[in-house]
C-alpha cells in the first residue's frame, strides 16, 4: 500500500529502526541523537561500507561473547550476530589484522563480506 501511495506522488515519511524497511525507500535520512549523518539513496549509504564489512567467527568463543568483545574495540563501528558469524563494520583505516591482534580477542577467523544496509 505504501508503494502505491508513493507511486501516486504522495510524500511518505517513514520512521523506522528496521534497516530492511529503510532499504526499500527511495531516499533515507540517517540520524543519531538529533544529528543528520546521511541523506540520500540507501544503496549509496551501503557503498560507503564497502571494504569495511567483515564476518568473524572463533573456534573458542560463542558469538554473543565475541560480539561483546568486538564492540568494546575502538576500531569497530558496529556489529551484530548474523547466523553463525558476527558481522562487523570496521572504522576507516582499520584492517582485519588490527582486530586479530587486539587485546583480549581470542583466535578468530575474519573475512570481508558484502556491505549490507
Amino acid at each position: 500500500m505504501v508503494h502505491e501511495l508513493a507511486g501516486e506522488g504522495m510524500l511518505i515519511l517513514w520512521s523506522t529502526s528496521y534497516l530492511d524497511e529503510a532499504e526499500q525507500c527511495r531516499d533515507v535520512l540517517l540520524m543519531n541523537e538529533g544529528e543528520l549523518l546521511y541523506q540520500g539513496e540507501p544503496t549509496a549509504l551501503t557503498q560507503t561500507m564497502a571494504g569495511r564489512s567483515f564476518l568473524m567467527t572463533s573456534p573458542h568463543e560463542g558469538n554473543r561473547k565475541l560480539l561483546q568483545r568486538a564492540l568494546k574495540l575502538p576500531q569497530v563501528s558496529d556489529g551484530m550476530i548474523q547466523g553463525k558469524s558476527v558481522r562487523l563494520i570496521l572504522k576507516k583505516e582499520t584492517t582485519p589484522d588490527d582486530i586479530r591482534h587486539a587485546d583480549g580477542m581470542p583466535e578468530i577467523d575474519i573475512n570481508e563480506t558484502t556491505a549490507a544496509f
